[in-house]
């Protein structure tokens, strides 16, 4: 599948390395702002402003590039109730194409959502999402620091065993060489 028309995919992206993550991110994310598609995006807030320099850097213009606070993440996501964060992300399109945009993009950093809530939220989230963006206008590019779980000697790590065994079934495409694959 083409980087020009992922909507209504979950996607997965294994990465080993910021680099890795950032060169990737800028191929999938420039094809969104080519198609005049709204970009947002939840990772640490320091590792988003380094994405954000290294887009600028690359003259990729940032302006349809948002951050998603852990703070509307928390709101969207209040008890894991599926109707609330369909409506949350449904309000999210909806004012995208008000605005004029086709649609959205948004990326997510496991890690950094793990990290915020806990293992077991994030896994019964993942199996919902799939749902969530299926035939709409929206995508969802989940990332997961696969270097961490292969330096991983213990299941304490962020990113271990059953977090990237369950990614493996709970996404309909992955992200590889600059384009969705099917699972």
């Amino acid at each position: 599948m083409s980087l020009d028309s992922v909507f209504g995919s979950h996607s997965a992206f294994y990465y080993y390395s910021k680099e890795h993550l950032f060169i990737n991110l800028l191929h999938y994310v420039k094809k969104g702002l080519d198609n005049n598609e709204l970009i947002y995006i939840l990772m640490k807030e320091n590792k988003f402003k380094e994405l954000s320099s290294f887009f600028t850097n690359q003259n990729i213009s940032t302006d349809n590039i948002y951050f998603f606070t852990e703070e509307a993440f928390s709101n969207l996501t209040n008890k894991l109730d599926i109707n609330n964060i369909q409506n949350g992300m449904l309000k999210i399109l909806n004012s995208a194409n008000i605005k004029g945009f086709s649609g959205i993009r948004l990326i997510e950093d496991c890690s950094h959502i793990i990290t915020l809530t806990s293992k077991e939220f994030f896994l019964e989230l993942e199996r919902k999402l799939t749902n969530l963006v299926k035939n709409s206008n929206m995508s969802l590019l989940c990332t997961y620091d696969v270097y961490e779980y292969i330096q991983a000697s213990s299941d304490n790590y962020i990113v271990n065993k059953e977090i990237i065994d369950n990614s493996i079934h709970s996404h309909s495409h992955f992200l590889r060489k600059f384009e969705l694959h099917g699972a």
